[in-house]
């Protein structure tokens, strides 16, 4: 006979297989894996085929779930860069707190009104739902592309309610079992949204102190990092319960905002656990679910799930933007990405538990989980394409050195690069740098397809093969439509030169280009050791973008890195203005105008500076 640790460890194996098989399909299908884990869950538990019974997991399974949350939110946090952000810190308080209050109020009245659970018990489902999380938010951001800010800012919002949510449902909680509604709840939740935040800042603060000063090996500093964050998450509960998640939250805030040594092998690192957690997570929490839980509440469930989806949530991010930076295609895209996570299914069952009605509110929880991520899950690429949220991307065919180097240097630029190559190891390597790979032929019109080259910024044809490179250059143009002057080329052999310049393809040759590279190295030392060839300086040509920008002065402009609106970004300036066919001397009373390129010159990160006051509108 099977013992009962062998048959609990072999359940465990399978659910970790399933996630694997749900990762696969996903990225295949690309819908995210949560959708296929939530299936999945519910099929193999006891209301279908039963292989997964939750009785023989209760005993650990709230041990099993803090441990999910307190690494998913850790992984979530540490990816988030607060100097990089500063612009969208007006929409990232809103929703924190203006969308939390909205979510709450509506969300608590409409169940109150629609199923009549009575008051404390709405407001309980209302709190729960507030949170959007980071185990959805973030795979599904991974498999969709977006512009960079506006991932920034989902990120952001499911890293900060899902604390918020949980201590707010615990407030609500404590006024249900004290016996009404009270203040005691309010001050409750105040008192440990700070205590939260204090443990997360002496946590976080602490760990970036502990990696800037320790000279360990890259794995140790891996294994610290568990440490700490497992350490920061059950301190902060110690002392004061359910306060973790928040602990940690602002803890992961502060590394992220932070850089040290091995940094990228942490985020490596703790991408893999959290996937993995996330798979065991969502297939065994479903199977805690009974239909009748479910049935109890139909259709009064549905129809309260479709106003949160439609309704609330719009509202409440439209209210949450009032006067941000955001474009209106941006908040209606974000006010339709609201899926729900763990931490709310995790809460609802240890609710439930405790209640007298509690498979109600489990019931409504789940519910509202599985649409909101179905819907979710299905129709987020096709949401991103209509509110034109997916940015112009730089492809790149050929991911060997040239196009390799060229990748990386552009993606640290900021640019969203997508590399095309037909070698699976070179795939391993850039994406572990967070580029995005597609392997097979750039002669391939489907692989084109899937780089969505419609919306290229540049073709850059950077294979050792010129035939693969005009093909590329060709498809490219007569299928995609490419602008000639958004194609470059790269021309292995000095013969086929021709063949480029017939098709109208600007093209270069590596050899040639590091010979005058050289020659101009030894007759214009100065300039060139300023440039990228001595990895100090960079030049960038852009186009204004920003219309704050047009009918100022030089003299005048401010932006991000402007001081007072005065002082230009130190160690860069812009040596030549192309308006239509003239070349414009720059000078302190040029007045910019609409298609001006600007050619800018520096030390890499003023380039990069002045190069955001010219293409991003200013950010209060």
């Amino acid at each position: 006979m099977v013992s009962e640790p062998t048959t609990q460890l072999g359940i465990i194996v399978l659910i970790l297989v399933v996630g694997f098989v749900s990762q696969l399909i996903a990225e295949k299908t690309e819908i995210p894996s949560i959708v296929y884990l939530l299936s999945f869950g519910i099929i193999l538990g006891p209301e279908v085929l039963g292989v997964i019974n939750p009785s023989g997991f209760m005993s650990y399974l709230e041990v099993l779930v803090a441990l999910s949350v307190a690494i998913i939110v850790f992984e979530g946090g540490i990816n988030l860069d607060l100097r990089e952000l500063r612009h969208l810190s007006r929409p990232i308080f809103g929703l924190v707190t203006v969308g939390v209050s909205v979510t709450f109020v509506l969300a608590s009245l409409i169940t109150f009104l629609i199923l009549d659970l009575g008051l404390a018990v709405s407001m309980l489902f209302g709190a729960l739902i507030t949170a959007t999380g980071p185990t959805v938010t973030r795979p599904l951001l991974r498999q969709i592309h977006v512009e960079e800010d506006i991932s920034s800012l989902l990120d952001f919002e499911g890293v900060l309610n899902d604390p918020i949510s949980a201590l707010l449902a615990v407030a609500v909680f404590s006024m249900i079992v004290s016996g009404g509604l009270s203040l005691t709840g309010l001050h409750n939740f105040v008192a440990h949204l700070g205590f939260g935040i204090f443990m997360g800042l002496v946590g976080g603060f602490g760990m970036v102190y502990f990696f800037k000063l320790a000279d360990f090996d890259e794995r140790y500093i891996r294994f610290s990092s568990i440490i700490f964050a497992l350490a920061i998450f059950i301190s902060a509960d110690y002392f004061l319960e359910e306060t973790g998640i928040m602990a940690i939250a602002i803890a992961s805030i502060i590394v992220g905002s932070h850089d040290f040594r091995h940094k990228e092998a942490v985020l490596e690192f703790k991408e893999d656990v959290s996937i993995i957690l996330i798979s065991i997570i969502f297939i065994l929490l479903p199977s805690l679910l009974g239909f009748n839980e479910i049935m109890s509440i139909i259709p009064g469930g549905i129809i309260i799930v479709l106003l949160i989806l439609f309704l609330i949530r719009p509202l409440a991010v439209y209210l949450s933007t009032l006067g941000s930076s955001l474009e209106r295609n941006e908040i209606g895209f974000v006010s339709l990405i609201g899926p729900k996570g763990v931490v709310p299914a995790a809460m609802a069952t240890y609710f439930s538990l405790q209640m007298n009605d509690g498979g109600t509110i489990l019931g409504l929880v789940f519910l509202t989980i599985i649409i909101a991520v179905i819907f979710t899950g299905i129709t987020a690429n096709r949401l991103a394409e209509y509110f034109d949220v997916i940015p112009m991307e730089m492809v790149i065919a050929g991911g060997g050195g040239v196009g390799g180097t060229l990748a990386r240097r552009l993606n640290n630029r900021g640019e969203n690069v997508v590399v095309i190559d037909q070698k699976e190891e070179l795939g391993e390597e850039l994406r572990k740098e967070g580029i995005r790979y597609i392997e097979g032929s750039a002669c391939n019109k489907k692989i084109l397809e899937e780089a969505n080259l419609s919306r290229t910024k540049y073709l850059v044809a950077a294979t050792n093969d010129d035939e693969a490179n005009l093909m590329a250059c060709q498809i490219a143009k007569t299928k995609f439509n490419v602008d000639e002057d958004r194609i470059v080329a790269r021309v292995n052999n000095d013969e086929n030169f021709e063949a480029f310049e017939d098709l109208g393809i600007r093209s270069m040759n590596p050899d040639l280009s590091s010979a005058v590279m050289l020659e101009n190295l030894i007759e214009r030392p100065e300039i060139f050791n300023m440039m990228e060839i001595g990895r100090k300086g960079d030049i960038v040509e852009i186009e204004i973008q920003n219309e704050e920008i047009i009918g100022k002065k030089l003299k005048n402009i401010c932006g991000p890195g402007i001081e007072k609106c005065k002082v230009f970004p130190r160690e860069s300036l812009i040596v030549l203005v192309k308006r239509k066919e003239k070349d414009l001397i720059p000078h302190g009373d040029l007045e910019f105008q609409k298609g001006d390129r600007l050619t800018i010159l520096g030390k890499e990160k003023a380039v990069q500076e002045a190069q955001k006051i010219f293409q991003e509108p200013q950010k209060e």
